[in-house]
């Protein structure tokens, strides 16, 4: 069998099945008509259209040869590594320190980062991450908490 365009055949399948959860999933909520939409209307219609997106792209795939790609290793590694970072300093540190350690770890995935903007682009973000939610949103995050 020769190699198809297995990115977009994997990626198409997950988009279509995704949205199919989706579709299914809003019939517990009620559909209503387009005049008297229900909870589970809106959800139908992106799902459905999710699904059909996802079929497309999965079809296209399909129809084309092409070779496997190589994984990017080091972003792949410096953005989980950011995410789960911040899942885990989030609730002990706070906000700012959380949202400081996933901005310098996801730089690792740029090799040509430089160490003066990351720090600056880390420190408006963990400032401008706290003052939205904490302040804008009243949100209970604190800025800083305790690593205790």
């Amino acid at each position: 069998m020769e190699n198809r365009g297995i990115v977009d055949l994997a990626g198409g399948a997950f988009l279509a099945l995704i949205g199919l959860v989706f579709l299914v999933g809003s019939f517990d909520y009620g559909i209503g008509t387009a005049t008297e939409m229900k909870a589970g209307y809106f959800p139908m219609v992106l799902g459905g259209i999710a699904a059909a997106i996802g079929l497309f792209i999965a079809v296209s795939g399909w129809s084309r040869p092409d070779a496997f790609p190589a994984i990017p290793w080091r972003p792949v590694i410096a953005i989980t590594a950011a995410l789960t970072a911040f899942a885990l300093l989030i609730e002990h540190a706070g906000i700012i320190p959380a949202a400081f350690a996933a901005v310098v770890l996801s730089s690792l995935a740029n090799a040509g980062a430089g160490v003066v903007s990351t720090l600056v682009l880390a420190a408006s973000v963990s400032l401008s991450a706290w003052a939205l939610f904490s302040i804008g949103f009243g949100l209970p995050i604190p800025a800083f908490g305790s690593l205790l």
